[in-house]
């Protein structure tokens, strides 16, 4: 390896991932991020789910739930990996998701369940050929099987209910261990309010633009999420697929009383919701796609006005409607859910290939397996997709360096 100095761009999970695995190898890495403080913004504003496959059945291909399915089954020894140390997964993992089928998903409940037990095939295959795979430290037998849901959940509302083995990890507990990591390795550097312009290729590598700032590095890593195409643009060929850009509001509650006892729920197959309870039941994640979703784009960017919204820059008025509708869309399905109290609302933006919403049953965002990195002469863009495969992209990448 002759080269030695990193620049990564952006320190979101990717960021943060890539960085850890480049210093672990033994490069010197500088760490480039647009925000006043590390993985403060998507990375830290969703759920934390990570993916087993069940979310992208509506791809009749099986791609994506392999891809999502591979990635989870290396992510939590990739973090520790990263780390350098064993991680105490069972006080980070949500409960358990069971998945409701609604009455109106866009794919019939058949087609599911048989997509689901091709999930279930395939897990069997992979984990029967490498002992060292575990999802988030376990390795159950099934990935799901039919149960009955809990009295709190209106019956009306859905055909089939699920138990999977499908857990989120606590957003800020992730952010804690992978940003003490990046503070403490002797070769990181991390440098906030550093908003890439522009990188250019030098006869020794790369100089990269971000404000008054010039930093040089042999190599460079493109973990931006929302920027990375626009970055691209200068030193990739044009080969990327229109690109959506969407603005999406969650938010984490109290529950009432009488429902601390439910469990995550993802709603399938369409423009639902997910509800995502941690283990000591004091803060719950929830989003309802029609009602958080405040901004759809396509091109290479985002709008630059969603920039303030993703620092958190939303008035209370805003705050309270989109809080309000949520909860009456949830309260359709739980009764009670409408006296949730508010704890924190947050603003993520979704990045994926495609041109149409998920209301089309053939867009491009029911699939998440045309992910990866590009690399030319140097310089890599990671095409993260989901949180669930930025470790195993991370490792992908030094694998291609070294």
């Amino acid at each position: 390896m002759s080269c030695t100095r990193a620049l990564v761009i952006g320190s979101g999970i990717q960021g943060a991932c890539s960085a850890l695995a480049l210093a672990n190898t033994g490069f010197d890495v500088v760490v480039l991020e647009q925000d006043t403080i590390p993985y403060n913004r998507t990375s830290l504003c969703g759920e934390g789910k990570v993916h087993l496959g069940f979310v992208y059945a509506n791809d009749p291909t099986y791609e994506t739930q392999r891809v999502m399915l591979d990635s989870a089954l290396k992510f939590s020894s990739s973090i520790e990996q990263f780390i350098g140390e064993p991680v105490e997964w069972d006080k980070m993992r949500s409960k358990k998701f069971q998945y409701l089928i609604l009455k109106d998903s866009m794919v019939k409940p058949e087609i599911l369940l048989d997509r689901y037990t091709q999930l279930q095939h395939d897990y069997e295959r992979l984990i029967a050929n490498d002992s060292s795979l575990n999802y988030i430290g376990l390795r159950p037998d099934l990935l799901w099987s039919k149960t009955d849901a809990s009295p709190c959940i209106a019956k009306d509302q859905f055909t089939d209910c699920l138990q999977t083995e499908e857990v989120a990890i606590y957003p800020k507990a992730l952010r804690t261990l992978l940003v003490n990591a990046l503070n403490e390795h002797s070769s990181i550097r991390m440098i906030c309010n550093a908003r890439v312009d522009r990188v250019r290729r030098t006869n020794s590598g790369f100089s990269v633009e971000a404000g008054r700032h010039i930093h040089s590095a042999d190599i460079v890593v493109n973990c931006s999420w929302g920027d990375r195409l626009r970055i691209d643009e200068d030193l990739l060929p044009s080969t990327a697929q229109p690109c959506t850009f969407r603005l999406k509001y969650s938010a984490w509650v109290q529950l009432p009383q009488a429902l601390q006892s439910l469990q995550s729920y993802t709603l399938v197959l369409g423009p639902f919701g997910d509800l995502v309870t941690m283990p000591d039941s004091v803060e719950t994640y929830i989003s309802w796609y029609p009602e958080c979703l405040k901004g759809f784009e396509v091109g290479t960017a985002p709008p630059s006005h969603w920039d303030a919204l993703c620092r958190g820059e939303t008035d209370a008025q805003q705050q309270a409607e989109i809080l309000n509708s949520t909860l009456t869309a949830f309260d359709k399905l739980v009764p009670g859910m409408a006296k949730a109290k508010l704890v924190k609302l947050q603003t993520g933006l979704i990045v994926a290939s495609g041109a149409t919403d998920i209301t089309d049953p053939g867009s491009r965002l029911h699939k998440r397996n045309n992910i990866g990195i590009e690399e030319h002469d140097g310089y890599f863009s990671m095409n993260t997709g989901k949180l669930t495969s930025a470790p195993m992209l991370a490792h992908q990448l030094v694998d291609r360096i070294v």
